[in-house]
């Protein structure tokens, strides 16, 4: 199965601090021969935030974001936007664009966004960490 981790997860996993971390380590450690598909956006979010919570952290996440497949945001993805923006109508637009990656893509969107986890669906596969690692237990 192939995965696209939002901002929230890999900042989780950067920042020892958040919430979500160990859980985002977690699953990031069952995962760990799965695609991953990073859309640009993702890793301009995670490199402003890491900067600033977790400096000492920013190389070592650029460094790791960058082993994953990279998604530009060019014309052929605003193309594929263009059809389908209208049908999530309660995200921010940032947000819109990860969404609409993992639909475009077919893959599952991880997140811990509480948006995301409650609209996503109408495009996408969507479920948090721990979502997924109950369902791998279970599996």
């Amino acid at each position: 199965m192939k995965y696209l981790l939002d901002t929230s997860v890999y900042v989780a996993m950067a920042v020892e601090e958040d919430i979500y971390h160990d859980q985002s380590v977690e699953f990031a450690r069952s995962i760990v021969n799965a695609p991953l598909l990073t859309p640009t956006i993702v890793i301009a979010e995670v490199l402003t935030i890491v900067s600033k919570l977790k400096p000492s952290e920013l190389t070592s996440a650029y460094r790791n974001l960058l082993k994953n497949e990279i998604v530009q945001l060019d014309l052929k993805f605003l193309q594929s936007f263009f059809k389908r923006v209208t049908v999530v109508d309660h995200l921010k637009a940032s947000d819109l664009v990860i969404v609409v990656t993992a639909s475009i893509h077919k893959t599952t969107l991880v997140t811990w966004d509480k948006g995301m986890l409650t609209y996503a669906g109408a495009l996408c596969d969507v479920a948090s960490p721990k979502t997924l690692l109950s369902q791998s237990i279970k599996a």
